[in-house]
């Protein structure tokens, strides 16, 4: 369960041509925020992102090979930049003549790397997993999987982890245009530590600190102690609903809902994140919170002039251990918990540049706006915000 750090300007993933061997596509984008934290006046920001993804397909389209580079930057006093490489590969062997049962694993490696504002939350990452797909004519597509991932914080070690997931997954198809796709996850994570012992001062001289409201406060984020529960790891199960509709020839409409519940051991803590920075699975760590999620997407594709699109979402999420931090970075006297209630809404347009003139390469501008009201009992985390956003992307 991963996700790329969210630029407020909605970015899609260009699909490469099936028919071509090796394939990359190359993304660069920035966005300017007006970011307003409870009871201060607005404050304009700068976000640059880029990606780079390269694919080689080979054995008859049955193994791929890919690597992906992700990069940010940001404006918030302090340096909260990221850097993100993944190594891959996947194979697929037919089952059965026809097809209809095939088996996938994979392999994958992951490096980290952020800016000094959170530079000791680094890491290194290994990965595995294994599905089983079975499709049909005229029923549903099944899915069943497992996935083992490692992950090694060199400057946290009490962070070191072993994740665990299993799901299914069910795709039908009706005669009405509808599909509808169901999922549900189990899954369960270690820790290599205990609960981080320290106090948190948002000019702490242990390294390990951040400083000042617009930076997130503390880097390391503890968690409640007496909260912590005696099992040996911690579980998750997680499960999702999706229906997506045609509404009309080139339109669109599409709803998703999900639910996350978690038992057992707690994060020895928490990794500050910048605004906007949402599940991500590793920093927002989701065994480290219930939560709920809704939402709602509506495309327009046009002929030749690109995809307009529109989005609003909406999310829960309670922490189990995690308590709320004040102004000066320290837990509220109140010993609450952090909760998070999340409201956005976006709307963007990806146009094709020149299309006749690029040959094989697909160029395409991608102009989005993001509203988000990111209400918080944590003043580090209780902001609203107003981004527009630009993007140029190449594909071949």
């Amino acid at each position: 369960m991963r996700s790329r750090l969210s630029m407020t300007a909605a970015l899609l993933f260009v699909a490469a041509p099936a028919v071509a061997q090796l394939s990359v596509d190359v993304r660069l984008g920035g966005a300017h925020d007006t970011l307003a934290y409870s009871g201060t006046e607005p404050e304009g920001r700068l976000a640059t992102a880029g990606s780079l993804d390269a694919e080689y397909l080979f054995a008859g389209g049955r193994a791929r090979l890919y690597y992906a580079l992700d990069a940010a930057t940001y404006s918030t006093p302090g340096d909260w930049g990221t850097l993100r490489h993944d190594l891959g590969g996947v194979h697929r062997t037919d089952l059965t003549d026809s097809g209809s049962l095939r088996l996938f694993l994979g392999a994958n490696a992951t490096w980290q790397g952020n800016g000094d504002a959170w530079s000791v939350a680094g890491y290194r990452a290994l990965g595995g997993m294994a599905n089983i797909e079975h499709r049909s004519n005229d029923g549903p597509t099944l899915r069943v999987g497992y996935r083992l991932d490692g992950r090694r914080f060199t400057d946290i070690p009490e962070l070191d982890q072993v994740e665990h997931d299993a799901f299914v997954s069910a795709l039908f198809n009706f005669q009405t245009r509808t599909t509808l796709i169901g999922e549900v996850h189990l899954g369960a994570k270690s820790y290599a530590g205990e609960l981080i012992p320290m106090a948190v001062s948002p000019t702490g001289s242990s390294g390990r600190s951040g400083h000042g409201r617009g930076v997130m406060g503390p880097t390391v984020r503890p968690v409640e102690a007496a909260l912590q529960n005696d099992a040996d790891h911690a579980g998750l199960v997680t499960w999702r609903i999706r229906v997506a509709q045609s509404l009309a020839d080139r339109t669109g409409l599409s709803v998703d809902y999900s639910a996350r519940h978690t038992s057992g051991e707690v994060p020895p803590a928490l990794i500050s994140t910048p605004a906007h920075f949402y599940d991500d699975g590793v920093y927002d760590d989701p065994y480290a919170s219930n939560a709920r999620t809704a939402v709602a997407t509506l495309k327009q594709v046009f002929e030749g002039a690109g995809v307009l699109r529109g989005w609003v979402a909406w999310q829960k999420k309670d922490y189990r251990a995690t308590p709320a931090l004040d102004l000066t970075g320290q837990p509220m006297e109140s010993g609450d918990l952090r909760q998070d209630r999340v409201w956005r809404a976006g709307a963007g347009w990806r146009v094709p540049l020149f299309p006749a003139r690029t040959g094989r390469i697909q160029v395409d501008l991608d102009l989005g706006y993001a509203f988000t009201d990111h209400s918080s009992n944590d003043a580090f985390y209780d902001y609203a915000s107003h981004a527009f956003g630009v993007s140029l992307w190449l594909a071949y």
